[in-house]
């Protein structure tokens, strides 16, 4: 039988809502979604979904950019802070990507302007860092770590 979006019966289904984006501030959240992707320079990028029951939030890392050590180097940094600050059993060598769903980590999130696709700036919000969630809920991570390594609000994406 085809398929008639003219009989489509819709009476058992919850409609879905728009899930929030996090606000400007400093959040506890859990990685949702953590997948590996090649970027336009031929690159590695982290992609990461960090969610609590505020809203949720994407973040891409640079795990690898051929043409910028800097950018590289950068992107490692905050990688490493997340697993730092996540309590990743081995933040030296996290294995898979799959290791790193499931971490609950401390995320500052900052404002951002941006050009929409049409020319018109608009507002949102930016993972600015990664930081141990105890400094929200007083209950620190798997691995406290007392390591500031690339942690704090002091870098942007590249």
């Amino acid at each position: 039988m085809a398929f008639s979006f003219k009989d489509l019966n819709l009476s058992g289904v919850e409609a879905a809502s728009a899930g929030s984006v996090l606000k400007p501030g400093r959040h506890v959240v859990t990685v949702a979604e953590a997948q590996i992707k090649t970027s336009r320079s031929n690159g590695a990028i982290l992609e990461l979904k960090l969610t609590n029951q505020e809203g949720a939030i994407r973040h891409w890392i640079n795990v690898h950019v051929p043409n910028s050590e800097q950018a590289t180097r950068i992107g490692r940094e905050q990688l490493k802070a997340l697993l730092v600050h996540g309590g990743h059993p081995n933040p030296d060598n996290p294995g898979g990507v799959e290791k790193i769903r499931g971490l609950t980590v401390g995320v500052s999130v900052g404002s951002d302007t941006y050009t929409d696709k049409d020319g018109n700036e608009r507002t949102g919000s930016k993972v600015k860092g990664f930081f141990d969630p105890s400094e929200v809920t007083g209950k620190s991570s798997k691995q406290a770590s007392s390591s500031s390594q690339g942690g704090g609000d002091g870098f942007d994406d590249m």
